[in-house]
């Protein structure tokens, strides 16, 4: 995956992190964690999520990397940790 990319999904988990927290949907970084069914399960949870927030998302980078879900997750996750859990400290190098 390329750097451009990363930056992206990681940016959107940072985004999605930021506008969780202090709500009561941080719990869906564990709902995104155990999406382990499928790219489709995931990407249903990412849409749940942002059905929730009441907010658009722009799952492009997503469905771009669909063979690679796995360390999309990954990635998405990592972002919203940061934002969550990290303070203001960027997006995360």
């Amino acid at each position: 995956m390329d750097k451009e990319t990363f930056e992206k999904i990681n940016g959107l988990g940072y985004a999605l992190g930021k506008a969780m927290k202090g709500t009561n949907l941080e719990r869906y970084q564990w709902e995104l964690f155990r999406a382990r069914g499928g790219f489709e399960e995931f990407v249903n949870k990412l849409v749940e999520l942002q059905a929730k927030l009441e907010t658009g998302l722009d799952l492009r980078p997503v469905y771009e990397n669909r063979n690679e879900w796995k360390v999309v997750k990954a990635i998405l996750l990592n972002g919203m940790l940061n934002a969550l859990y990290g303070g203001d400290k960027g997006e995360g190098d």
